[in-house]
């Protein structure tokens, strides 16, 4: 994958012009409060400018992270959510690209990155 393509994406497009962005991440977010507690470490991989992170902060979770290949996405998500961006560790990180470092992690939440992974 290519940081430069994903780079351009989220500098120029709004969310609703993005085929994968969604505002209701109802079920997500029932997921991870239903396999964690706020207390533990949850990462959304490809994360972008999801909603989720606002909605579990608001849930109490104080241990996210937020990984994408896109630097401009992780601004722009850590801006949006302004001071209540600090319970969150932001990964610019291709996860393809293996060798990953992200530390123990409690739940692991990935909406749009997985299917990008098709070599062995």
């Amino acid at each position: 994958m290519n940081s430069d393509h994903w780079d351009r994406i989220y500098t120029h497009k709004r969310p609703d012009e993005m085929s994968w962005h969604t505002e209701n991440l109802s079920l997500s977010q029932s997921l991870v409060t239903r396999y964690s507690v706020p207390s533990q470490r949850v990462i959304d991989i490809g994360g972008g400018i999801s909603p989720l992170p606002k909605a579990l902060i608001a849930l109490g979770y104080t241990r996210l992270a937020v990984a994408d290949i896109s630097r401009q996405a992780l601004d722009r998500a850590a801006s949006a959510l302004g001071s209540q961006s600090t319970p969150v560790e932001w990964l610019c990180v291709d996860v393809a690209a293996g060798d990953l470092d992200l530390g123990p992690v409690d739940v692991w939440h990935d909406r749009a990155v997985m299917h990008f992974l098709v070599d062995p």
